[in-house]
């Protein structure tokens, strides 16, 4: 043998010597006899080197016990108490004891002696060096940093990292409840610290629970590079591979390429990521391999894929998610995390965050197999154009209210018609492909708008389905119902109200596709602020109900009644309407009648706001939240919808209970959520933006009132100017022009929005008037203009008690503003 192939021998024995070292204990002697078995020189070499290990230590066996060392100093460390110890070191909480400055550390002191007389000694000590410098130059808020490290004088080496005082990733999940957003986005931020370590060209290798904490302000840290890899040489550091101690890696997170002796990259890590993220979401490991022999766990983590986590979550008698919450995109996430091939899974912790992003953004994930439809479906729930039949329809939302989800109840039909609704069905979804396909930009650059899909689809309709009428008005009414979820009324209009005559035509007045239809003109028309027509339409849909008709359409009928005839100051009516609809939802029992239920419960709650019993009002916008928070929890996502508008009329309460800094949270929360599912420029995103700026406004903070203002008007574009939420915004824009310039000429303007006002129904606009009055009336006050202003506040007062009982608190609100200016009003007769 060459000169040159001895070295190479030595070297190669060496590594291999220094990778066994990673293996648990048990397996130790498995795994090098079969790295061995097919090259004598080697298995020699190797045999050479573990003899002279021997003379120090049993071969790769546990080192005698470490003494406790609680209360000596190492360098400028005192040892307070163990904080763990195993098989490999004891951990110690110490405290600095030099002069610098006051400062908490986790040293951990290795069994192994770093003996540089010998040739494995040295290289211990070689790579030991090299991995405490690698460690220090990873800078990342969530990876504990490297503080200090040396040697004892027993020549036992140490390593100073930054103390953690918190639970691990999965104990802290499981007792904060933490639901499945909040797992997520916790390990992101775990997939962010990753990122860091793997750019400074190191691997962790023993990625496991124990070495992710959390601490009690819920900042996690990722701890423990003992058996860290440096993936290339980092200048002055000549090795391209480290063990800081011969600590072996965790079996349960092992990847099969540490199992098998192949090379280990950052797909190692993803791997790991991959079965801490099924445990985290299920609350049970994916393999529980610890204490089976090496051969057995080689053949299980090698060729046994796991459970999909949701299935897992089906098995189990209380799971801590619900397994629809998994199913599909965060399957999909894990087991492309953990696939056995190392060149399949993600390429780095940032790919891997950005699919579980997308997730939440309802965007396709590349986990996912990347076809047509998938993206189509994804594309069409990110812009809330949910794909229906003539059992379901679109959500369309009110000014605050929530608004019923339709659903058939199918059960009911027979045999034909179910078969044709089916057929119905495929053909509304095949068409609404075709259309809002044009609109994805992952398949056409320069892609129109949705609005201009919507636009163009018109006119497909007919010549599509000229011998198909139901089909057709299936097609027209799913089409309606999104234009009407864009704010689009009369856009909208024209398919909605083909749509009924077609399906009246074909099924009969009383039918309760026909109901349905009718129900959705009713809708059309309170969108359009005609109440009066609304509550028609929607009297006329019940006493055409009979026995035949689905208890779900007749309680929705009733919810949506309910928020008509409260939008047009018939409260008591509307808590009749709501109590018979939460009857009926009592006795369904699906996902969206539980949805229902929810809404029915936020509805009643505002209809005794507007009644100003503030108590009742609370107790069920606050039962109401608890609901939906539940729901989304158990996967029923639109159920956001829903309570994204009780946010909103919770926080005008508190506000409006004196409340105000206290509002500022639901009202924010109600934003994020409209702009996260209606986008920035829908009318009601603009609605609660508008709210939120008055908020802003009444606590001082008048730069954020315009910003939130702002961002009202890009919401604008396809409301008519006598709309309620235009009407109001010019009170606001006014008070917020006053407020940034008290030079400005506001009140000739204020002046002039008073008979305008004034000659609108009493009966539903009344309150706009008096909010008119009395914006005028401070700013004539401030003016000096006292009489003036004393004769707006009283006939403010005056259209209010037309409405309102003297004990109400818009009355008192009145009283109020007119002393805060000044006004001294008569009591109330």
């Amino acid at each position: 043998m060459t000169e040159d192939s001895q070295r190479n021998l030595q070297a190669d024995a060496l590594d291999l010597f220094m990778r066994s070292l990673e293996q648990p204990t048990e397996w130790r002697d498995e795994w090098l006899d079969e790295q061995v078995t097919a090259d004598a020189q080697l298995a020699a070499e190797v045999m050479r080197l573990r003899q002279a290990d021997e003379t120090r230590t049993a071969f790769l066996g546990e080192a005698p016990v470490l003494a406790d060392r609680t209360g000596d100093v190492l360098g400028r460390w005192k040892l307070d108490s163990v904080i763990a110890t195993g098989g490999m070191g004891r951990v110690y909480k110490a405290q600095r004891v030099d002069a610098e400055f006051s400062q908490l550390g986790a040293l951990k002191i290795m069994r192994h002696q770093m003996d540089s007389g010998s040739e494995l000694g040295q290289e211990l000590l070689r790579r030991f060096h090299i991995e405490r410098q690698v460690l220090a130059n990873i800078s990342h808020p969530n990876v504990a940093a490297v503080l200090d490290g040396g040697t004892t004088s027993e020549g036992l080496p140490y390593l100073v990292m930054e103390y953690v005082a918190g639970v691990d990733i999965m104990t802290h999940a499981k007792e904060k409840k933490l639901n499945l957003e909040q797992r997520l986005r916790l390990f992101q931020t775990l997939l962010a610290a990753m990122g860091a370590v793997h750019r400074n060209l190191v691997v962790h290798r023993d990625l496991k629970p124990s070495n992710i904490l959390v601490d009690t302000q819920g900042h996690l840290k990722l701890l423990d590079f003992g058996i860290a890899k440096v993936l290339q040489a980092q200048p002055g550091l000549n090795t391209s591979e480290t063990t800081a101690d011969a600590r072996a890696m965790t079996p349960d997170y092992a990847s099969p390429e540490q199992l098998t002796g192949d090379p280990v990259t950052v797909a190692t890590d993803i791997y790991a990521l991959g079965l801490l993220l099924y445990r985290l979401l299920t609350g049970v490991p994916a393999y529980s391999v610890s204490t089976l022999p090496l051969v057995k766990v080689q053949e299980i983590i090698c060729n046994t894929d796991p459970v999909p986590p949701s299935e897992t979550l089906r098995s189990l008698p209380e799971p801590e998610l619900s397994a629809s919450q998994l199913a599909g995109d965060i399957d999909a996430i894990v087991m492309k995390a953990v696939r056995k091939e190392a060149n399949a899974r993600y390429g780095s912790a940032a790919e891997m965050s950005n699919d579980i992003e997308n997730f939440l953004n309802g965007n396709p994930v590349s986990a996912q197999q990347d076809t047509a439809t998938y993206r189509l479906g994804k594309y069409l729930r990110r812009n809330r154009l949910l794909l229906a039949s003539v059992a379901s329809v679109i959500v369309a939302l009110s000014v605050g209210l929530g608004v019923a989800l339709w659903q058939a109840d199918l059960a009911r039909m027979a045999a034909d018609e179910a078969e044709r609704e089916a057929r119905k069905s495929e053909a509304v979804t095949e068409f609404l492909q075709d259309v809002f396909i044009q609109a994805d930009p992952l398949e056409h650059e320069n892609n129109p708008t949705v609005r201009e899909a919507l636009d163009g689809a018109d006119a497909q309709i007919e010549d599509r389905f000229v011998d198909h009428p139901e089909v057709e008005a299936a097609v027209r009414r799913t089409l309606g119902w999104t234009q009407l979820s864009l704010g689009r009324v009369e856009v909208a209009r024209p398919n909605l109200e083909q749509a009924y005559e077609m399906n009246r035509a074909f099924y009969g007045d009383a039918h309760h596709v026909t109901l349905k239809n009718l129900g959705d003109l009713a809708w059309l028309a309170h969108e359009a602020d005609d109440s009066a027509r609304s509550i028609g339409l929607y009297q006329q849909a019940l006493s055409k109900m009979n026995a035949d008709t689905p208890l779900m359409l007749q309680a929705t009928v009733r919810n949506d009644l309910g928020v008509v005839l409260d939008y047009a100051n018939k409260t008591t009516e509307a808590i009749e309407q709501y109590n018979q609809a939460i009857l009926i939802y009592n006795q369904l029992d699906s996902d969206s009648a539980r949805t229902q239920y929810g809404s029915a419960v936020g509805n009643i709650a505002a209809a005794y706001h507007t009644a100003g019993d503030m108590q009742l009002a609370e107790e069920n916008y606050l039962k109401h939240i608890e609901l939906s928070e539940a729901a989304i929890e158990d996967g029923l996502k639109g159920e956001r919808s829903n309570l994204m508008f009780t946010l909103n009329n919770y926080a005008i309460l508190l506000a409006e209970t004196q409340r105000v800094e206290e509002a500022l949270v639901p009202m924010q929360r109600s934003a994020q959520l409209r702009e996260e599912i209606l986008g920035i420029a829908h009318p009601s995103t603009a609605r609660v933006y508008m709210n939120l700026s008055r908020l802003r406004f009444e606590q001082g903070q008048l730069e954020l009132a315009r910003q939130a203002f702002d961002k009202f008007e890009l919401g604008t574009t396809d409301m008519s100017a006598q709309s309620d939420t235009m009407l109001r915004a010019n009170l606001l824009r006014l008070w917020l022009q006053h407020a940034e310039d008290p030079s400005a000429d506001v009140l000739s303007e204020a002046e002039r929005l008073i008979p305008q006002y004034a000659e609108l129904p009493r009966d539903r606009y009344g309150e706009m008037y008096a909010q008119a009055l009395m914006l005028a009336g401070s700013l004539n006050a401030k003016s000096s203009f006292t009489a003036r202003a004393t004769q707006q506040f009283q006939q403010a007062l005056q259209v209010r008690l037309e409405r309102y009982d003297a004990d109400h608190y818009l009355i008192e609100n009145t009283y109020n503003m007119a002393r805060g200016v000044g006004i001294e009003l008569p009591p109330p007769p």
